[in-house]
């Protein structure tokens, strides 16, 4: 069964090159335009990965990984951010589970790190 990714970004380029970048695994990817969408989406149907982006409209990425936390969502994630700094990895290093993957970002760096994070989901039963 093919896992389902949530890709939260402002951005349609990045929409575009994400999709190029995790070609060929076998996933669902769908997409959401600020973390105030993307929590619509994460409890209609479950989630197995979430990539987002920092900075954005409405809600951004640290306020939307901080609310799925306290909400006891448990899913890895991983952030792209071209804000990169050493408080930002010592905040998110509070929570399991979060990988930083700096903008821009390496299409086959990000295509790894999918294929890592979701290894131990295709490993169930």
């Amino acid at each position: 069964m093919a896992a389902r990714v949530l890709l939260i970004d402002d951005d349609p380029k990045i929409h575009k090159a994400v999709e190029h970048a995790l070609a060929g695994l076998d996933l669902k990817l769908d997409h959401a335009s600020d973390g105030r969408a993307a929590l619509g989406m994460i409890g209609a149907e479950p989630v197995d990965l979430i990539i987002t982006d920092l900075i954005m409209p409405v809600k951004d990425g640290l306020s939307f990984v901080q609310i799925l936390r306290a909400q006891g969502f448990r899913m890895p994630m991983i952030v792209l951010s071209g804000y990169v700094t050493d408080d930002l990895r010592r905040e998110l290093s509070y929570y399991s589970d979060v990988t930083i993957i700096p903008k821009p970002f390496r299409p086959d760096e990000l295509h790894a790190t999918v294929k890592l994070v979701l290894e131990p989901k295709r490993a169930e039963p």
